[in-house]
């Protein structure tokens, strides 16, 4: 796959949608008519799915946000983006906390599902928006190679330390 790339954020933009629409689904599973095991099933695989599809290209995400960035402003760039991340996360979790409390208390958690949903829908709209309109300044993996992709696939699953970041993070997500 990686061998047929051309651009960061074709890349970034596809597995961003896919990510966030399958881990989006699982507020809306409570909607569909399914037994227990049926909705089990369905959340783990939107569950497994966006942490797949978020971390496969989360790498790259960062090395292309990053390249926007002078070298020498990178430290400075990379703490201020993560502590405006960590406190809107933060207020942001607190504000659908109380809500979800405060449905919850009146019976009605199935509203506090769907408007959690819907917010994320919205939030990830405002992402995808921000992503497309940004200029794509880096072209990347351009080769004459006209293989299927499987080979650079199986080199990147072979490749022992990208398997143990990518378990590593996927259980820090789930734990």
């Amino acid at each position: 796959i990686q061998s047929r790339m051309h651009s960061i954020k074709r890349v970034i933009t596809v597995t961003k949608v896919v990510g966030m629409l399958l881990l989006t689904g699982v507020y809306f599973l409570p909607l569909l008519p399914l037994d227990r095991k049926q909705y089990a099933v369905l959340t783990y695989i939107c569950v497994a799915g966006g942490f797949f599809s978020r971390y496969f290209s989360s790498t790259l995400h960062y090395q292309w946000c990053n390249s926007f960035v002078p070298k020498t402003r990178l430290a400075r760039f990379t703490s201020l983006r993560e502590g405006i991340s960590l406190f809107t996360g933060t207020i942001i979790s607190l504000a659908f906390g109380f809500m979800v409390d405060s449905y919850e208390a009146q019976g009605d958690l199935l509203t506090a599902f769907v408007i959690t949903g819907l917010s994320m829908l919205m939030f990830s709209a405002i992402d995808l928006v921000m992503l497309l309109i940004t200029k794509d300044n880096q072209q990347i993996f351009v080769t004459n190679d006209k293989s299927d992709g499987s080979s650079a696939v199986k080199a990147l699953f072979t490749n022992r330390a990208y398997k143990k970041v990518f378990i590593m993070q996927g259980l820090a997500q789930v734990g």
